[in-house]
């Protein structure tokens, strides 16, 4: 009777999974815009975030052991010419496996334990330059240039009157 006890506890615990590996998609919002990103890590994604500036995807991370860590962020997010990405773990660069899953990179880095940041580091990232600043600055220059064709003081360009 205990044996069959004890055969039960041993065959139940090895159905629990050891690693508590989370894997899913991570819905990023960048400018009205929704991106599903799937990813795969040996620990818990607190979140994801767009760097204009740096051209890259920032992972925040916690509770990671050492293993695989998979993301496939979609093109329109972020890519690299010629595939030439630069990965950084905690800000040390490491290699990185590269492949094409559905014309959207698939970047397989190795992590260890207690890793909190990856940045991924490519050459365009969304938005490059949003069209809401071109439109602003193209109606300005409008402006400005229709002032200076009318004739008002404020605008005439030469010297002063004194």
């Amino acid at each position: 009777m205990k044996l069959a006890i004890f055969l039960t506890i041993i065959i139940t615990l090895s159905l629990v999974p050891v690693s508590f590996a989370e894997s899913g998609i991570y819905s990023l919002d960048v400018d009205a815009k929704s991106f599903d990103i799937p990813y795969d890590v040996n620990g818990h994604i607190i979140a994801m975030k767009i760097d204009t500036e740096s051209k890259s995807l920032l992972v925040g991370l916690e509770q990671v052991k050492e293993s695989i860590f998979t993301i496939s962020p979609p093109t329109e997010l972020i890519s690299a010419a010629n595939d030439n990405f630069i990965v950084l773990v905690d800000g040390y660069d490491t290699d990185f496996v590269l492949s094409n899953n559905e014309n959207n990179p698939t970047i397989t880095v190795p992590i260890s334990d207690a890793t909190e940041e990856i940045e991924i580091i490519g050459t365009r990232v969304i938005p490059e330059f949003p069209l809401g600043t071109l439109f602003v600055i193209s109606i300005m220059i409008s402006f400005v240039m229709i002032m200076t064709k009318m004739n008002l003081p404020s605008f005439k360009i030469g010297r002063a009157h004194v």
